[in-house]
């Protein structure tokens, strides 16, 4: 592995171990700690739905991905943990999913941008004329 791979697993490893003795120690200030995290979970979750391929034209990892780790990485803070905070942190991000994929998506699953799309293709025009535009 690289250095920068490296660091960056060590420091995962210590942000788990730091989250997991908050867990046990002071439920509180751990909760406090969890909603930080989650607001930095939603900006990787938009992230990853603006970049749906990498500069290689391969797939990148999907942003409802993150809600997964995120129920991994509770988990193994603490039971107690878990339930306390999974509900709203399962609710939060997938929020964030859907409005991430459906900004990166834009307009172009309208109902309506369909519509005008599907009007101008040559074949179209006898049955565009039998649907009223807007609708």
């Amino acid at each position: 592995m690289s250095k920068t791979t490296d660091r960056r697993v060590r420091r995962k490893r210590s942000r788990m171990n730091y989250l997991a003795n908050l867990a046990k120690r002071d439920l509180d200030a751990f909760s406090r700690e969890w909603r930080r995290l989650v607001e930095g979970w939603s900006y990787e979750i938009r992230r990853r739905a603006l970049s749906l391929v990498d500069d290689h034209g391969q797939p990148t990892e999907l942003s409802f991905r993150v809600i997964e780790e995120v129920g991994a990485v509770l988990r193994d803070c603490s039971i107690e943990a878990y339930e306390r905070e999974w509900p709203a942190t399962s609710s939060v991000l997938t929020h964030m999913c859907c409005v991430a994929v459906s900004q990166a998506t834009g307009r172009a699953l309208s109902p309506r941008t369909f519509m005008q799309r599907f009007q101008s293709l040559p074949h179209s025009k006898n049955v565009a004329k039998a649907i009223p535009p807007g609708k």
